[in-house]
């Protein structure tokens, strides 16, 4: 029981970096409406420290009903800070109505790796 203890401890202490890995993050839609299988464009931006790591999670549950057909553009830009990362992916919706979905965009540090917090988007 202490060694679990000790072990979720550890993992905690570990995250709270990587968590801080990821700030400002930002994603936006090229347009908010989508019939199904159209496709457009979201744009994801965040900052993060000059050693991270950022790739998109085609298979993360958070894109719900919206799959990922590739990823368009993924660039880096030197800050003060470390490093704005920039990632086109062309997505597309497979169900009818509205849907609402958030990017799912992975973090990668010397710390470890977690889940971006992005926002959740909408189409009509």
């Amino acid at each position: 029981m202490r060694r679990l203890a000790l072990l979720c401890a550890l993992a905690a202490a570990l995250a709270v970096p990587v968590l801080a890995a990821a700030q400002d993050p930002e994603a936006t839609v090229s347009r908010t409406f989508a019939a199904i299988g159209e496709q457009i464009v979201v744009t994801i931006t965040l900052d993060t420290p000059a050693d991270a790591v950022v790739e998109v999670d085609p298979a993360g549950e958070s894109w719900g009903d919206v799959r990922v057909i590739r990823v368009l553009s993924q660039s880096a830009t030197a800050t003060e800070a470390g490093l704005r990362h920039r990632i086109e992916v062309l997505v597309a919706p497979f169900a009818p109505g509205s849907v609402t979905f958030r990017p799912a965009v992975v973090v990668t540090t010397d710390a470890g790796s977690v889940p971006a917090p992005l926002p959740s988007l909408t189409l009509e």
